[in-house]
């Protein structure tokens, strides 16, 4: 937008100077064919059509004479081209019409081809200031994109190791080191029987019960048969 917005400009203080020095059917004939020429590069996607509407309004600004006074709009058009060869044309049209018209005639062209050229090189530095603004502006955004994946990324982590070391500590045997005849005896505890009544059911004495009893507590550092109990209860 900005580069159309330049060349339009451009063509219209030619078109201007024109139709102040004074009109004809030839002024209106250059008016309309730079004006094509513009509309052509501005209207064309690929870089080869620009470049060749340019070359095109300059070789025709340096042949006809309708055309002379709009060098300027060539010169704005060939300063957007990459290539120097195309930037530095329109010096050369302004050189041939320089030998074909006087120095006179040409230096007017002089001043608003350099004009034209200021306006189009600020035109192309802001272009070119946007394009890196907006290309740091989408660097930044895909960082923040990958910072907020990877923090997402470490809290699942997080709490799948959470989840884990849970599993982890509900998975522990709280009697785990015992005897299998400690076991047995510990869980009969922790069913509400007493020593004789464990003896009985494991068919041992009410002394070795007791023994048992008292490795488990040792075992297990408990004070008391309720403690080992819950213990047991904790499975």
């Amino acid at each position: 937008m900005d580069r159309l917005i330049d060349s339009i400009a451009v063509w219209g203080v030619c078109a201007t100077l024109v139709v102040v020095q004074g009109t004809s059917e030839l002024s209106v004939v250059g008016m309309l064919g730079a004006l094509l020429a513009l509309c052509a590069s501005q209207a064309a996607r690929r870089n080869a059509l620009r470049t060749a509407a340019a070359c095109i309004l300059t070789i025709a600004c340096a042949l006809f004479t309708p055309m002379m006074p709009f060098l300027p709009v060539a010169a704005c058009l060939d300063t957007f081209e990459r290539a120097w060869p195309v930037r530095a044309a329109w010096v050369a049209a302004l050189a041939v019409i320089a030998w074909r018209c006087g120095l006179v005639f040409a230096w007017p062209l002089l001043v608003l081809g350099c004009i034209a050229v200021l306006l189009s090189v600020r035109t192309i530095r802001s272009t070119a200031a946007r394009s890196g603004m907006r290309i740091s502006r989408d660097a930044l955004r895909e960082d923040m994109i990958g910072l907020a994946e990877r923090t997402r990324a470490a809290e699942r982590s997080c709490s799948q190791e959470a989840v884990n070391a849970d599993a982890d500590a509900l998975s522990v045997d709280p009697l785990e080191g015992l005897t299998d005849r400690e076991r047995s005896v510990a869980h009969l505890v922790s069913e509400g029987l007493d020593n004789r009544e464990i003896a009985a059911r494991l068919f041992l004495s009410e002394g070795t019960v007791r023994n048992n009893i008292s490795a488990i507590l040792q075992k297990k550092q408990l004070k008391n048969r309720t403690q080992l109990a819950v213990l047991c209860l904790s499975q």
